[in-house]
């Protein structure tokens, strides 16, 4: 299939969808730059400043033996975080900065750009070609306040990174189908190029290489952060259902691999399992199948002896997570502790929201398995009764060959509904057709008599392959932090929530774009645009707000006053301490322990202000506090001693330091 002559309409199509290349990447690129100023906050102290992987004299070997903080993987404190990738990137950046934040935060701005740029590709082959709509979708991701966790925070480099390579391993395996294209201008529309699979030798190399570099893809993705060994899912089920468009009614698993469009799909799944099988026994052995432990306040949930606690719990966090995405007004840098109390019982109301997403996606899911069942009906009722080698159409004025062209959708019995197939551009012969099949020269030929006709929108999408892709996209990178396969470190990440937010974007768009082949009216139309425009507006406003809070450790700590108290103000009162503001940094230890009691740090950091402060008598009290939450905490035991020694308690301070040496 080769490309129409270029004319100037083309040219100026052609500019367009450069024109529209160019802004996603410059918007999503400057409305991160101010994050440029940003100093190393939070978890970034950890996996950056004291890092000595990062160091020059560190060995490369370090980074595959070690975990993403630093700590070999055999060791029983070690996170279990293996994320070489991300990890090299950050050495990469100390041999040229060294410890200069703006380098680490203009890689990660950068990253973030490309990985907008190549989600831009995904919806524009999702919405077949629908500049509008796939375009809506990118901004959308571009500019949502969620990735602010991500690109402004120098450690979720980790999750922008493993989406750029996700996103990369799923257009290769497209690739590898034979089904995408490059994009191309029409007069109507800018539409994807599909290439007709290749039937010589050739084809098959050409399969290797594009599964080669999906594996490879995907290994970098995995290793940049873990749940990117997600994307075999998608592909595995996407091609099955969308790329292959595997018939639902097949009467046995082997008959479909004998349809005519479903040539290498088992080849290709077999490269899927045993590129993730690999991947996974790697990664096992990395660990020696031992998982990590946390601490109860990371994910309280997890440290929860009632099973029907953990388990409405657990059902509940997905729903928060997408009323994250959905509404992002409050957001935190942190949501461990008591920021999310737990679901204790059946009556309490949050279980309302687990049941109504539980019940959106079911039924979305039976919704767009519907819509593909319908499809593959189609197909299979063509291919049937009238063969695929030379399907031809008889008019008055002319003979058009459908064979890979278009497709028949039944109406009522003795009426097809032809349509162009997926990537197809419209054609004034859409409509239902009464149909007689006769021979001629020995080739089946399908006489239709059109009947009715119905004009279909030239860019209306196929809402089952639309919507199966933004389910997918949306579930399968969320599965690891459900804890329903092992328990996670955290309740609540929204750096996480980084991929899931391209199913979330293209399902938006979806959605809006539903709404507005409904419109009927100019002015409705028009109102739509503009609240489309407005929602973009408003979400670039709460990104670049959202941006300044990570700013410095001072303004992110006081930006998540309002969702985690007892964190923020423990945290808070250690930034202050370190700027000699003792008065302060006493008020905000003071506000972490009344809301949370229990809590060892804050008595910790609090006792050691009074140490340094003289005063003793309170001294003493915090660092027994501590001792009583954490029994194991050996400094508290060390500056409890020297603090009972300050007061003339020797005999007390010697038995403390001998406690002190029992842990050490």
């Amino acid at each position: 299939i080769g490309y129409a002559p270029f004319d100037h309409v083309r040219m100026k199509e052609t500019v367009l969808v450069v024109f529209t290349a160019v802004s996603l990447f410059v918007i999503s690129f400057l409305l991160f730059a101010n994050t440029f100023s940003a100093d190393f906050v939070y978890d970034d102290s950890r996996a950056i400043v004291s890092n000595a992987d990062l160091r020059p004299s560190a060995p490369w070997s370090v980074l595959v033996t070690n975990d993403f903080w630093g700590t070999p993987l055999t060791h029983s404190g070690s996170h279990k975080s293996y994320r070489p990738v991300c990890t090299g990137t950050f050495h990469l950046n100390y041999l040229y900065g060294e410890l200069n934040p703006y380098g680490y935060h203009f890689v990660n701005v950068l990253l973030h750009s490309v990985t907008c740029f190549l989600f831009w590709i995904l919806s524009l082959y999702a919405f077949e070609g629908n500049l509008l709509v796939g375009s809506f979708s990118a901004f959308l991701f571009a500019v949502h306040p969620i990735h602010s966790e991500a690109v402004a925070g120098i450690v979720g480099r980790a999750d922008v990174l493993s989406c750029c390579f996700y996103l990369l391993a799923l257009l290769a395996y497209i690739k590898a189908t034979g089904t995408l294209i490059l994009p191309q201008c029409s007069r109507t529309q800018t539409h994807f190029h599909y290439q007709l699979p290749l039937s010589t030798s050739k084809s098959t190399v050409i399969t290797i290489i594009w599964l080669s570099l999906y594996s490879v893809c995907v290994a970098l993705s995995m290793f940049s952060k873990e749940l990117g060994i997600t994307i075999i899912g998608v592909t595995f089920i996407c091609d099955v259902l969308i790329f292959s468009k595997v018939p639902l009614q097949a009467k046995s698993i082997w008959s479909i691999f004998r349809e005519p469009g479903c040539k290498g799909l088992l080849f290709r799944l077999l490269w899927n399992v045993v590129t993730g099988s690999l991947l996974v026994a790697i990664r096992l052995q990395l660990i020696s199948h031992s998982p990590p432990t946390f601490s109860s306040s990371d994910n309280p949930a997890a440290s929860s002896s009632i099973w029907l606690t953990r388990t409405l719990t657990f059902w509940f966090l997905p729903s928060f997570n997408f009323a994250l995405l959905l509404c992002p007004l409050y957001l935190s840098f942190d949501w461990s502790m008591d920021a999310i109390p737990l679901v204790e019982g059946v009556g309490d109301p949050r279980n309302i929201a687990s049941l109504t997403f539980v019940s959106f996606l079911t039924f979305l899911a039976i919704f767009t398995l519907k819509q593909l069942y319908s499809a593959s009906s189609v197909s299979n009722t063509v291919e049937s009764s009238l063969g695929t080698d030379n399907l031809n159409m008889n008019t008055a004025n002319s003979n058009f060959n459908l064979n890979n062209r278009y497709e028949f959708l039944p109406v009522e019995e003795g009426t097809l509904r032809m349509r162009p197939i997926q990537g197809m551009s419209s054609s004034p012969l859409f409509g239902d057709y009464k149909t007689s099949i006769v021979s001629s020269h020995s080739k089946p030929v399908v006489h239709l008599r059109q009947v009715r006709v119905t004009q279909y929108s030239k860019d209306s999408v196929s809402r089952g392959r639309v919507l199966l892709m933004s389910l997918l996209l949306l579930v399968l990178p969320f599965l690891p932090a459900t804890n329903l396969f092992f328990y996670v470190g955290f309740v609540v990440a929204e750096r996480v929530l980084y991929i899931p937010s391209c199913g979330f974007c293209l399902l938006v768009a979806q959605g809006l774009h539903q709404v507005y082949q409904k419109c009927e009216r100019r002015m409705l139309e028009k109102c739509l645009n503009v609240i489309c425009l407005l929602l973009l507006v408003l979400l670039s406003w709460r990104t670049y707000v959202r941006n300044c809070d990570w700013m410095n450790e001072e303004a992110l700590y006081r930006s998540g006053i309002s969702t985690n108290p007892a964190k923020a103000w423990g945290n808070l009162g250690n930034v202050l301490n370190s700027k000699g503001l003792t008065l302060e940094a006493e008020e905000a230890y003071s506000n972490a322990i009344k809301h949370r009691p229990n809590m060892a740090d804050a008595h910790y950091n609090y006792g050691t202000l009074l140490l340094n402060k003289g005063s003793y008598r309170d001294a003493i009290v915090r660092f027994q506090d501590a001792i009583t939450y954490r029994p194991k905490l050996a400094a508290a035991h060390l500056n409890l001693g020297i603090a009972l020694s300050e007061v003339k308690e020797t005999s007390k301070a010697k038995q403390v330091t001998h406690i002190r040496d029992t842990f050490c």
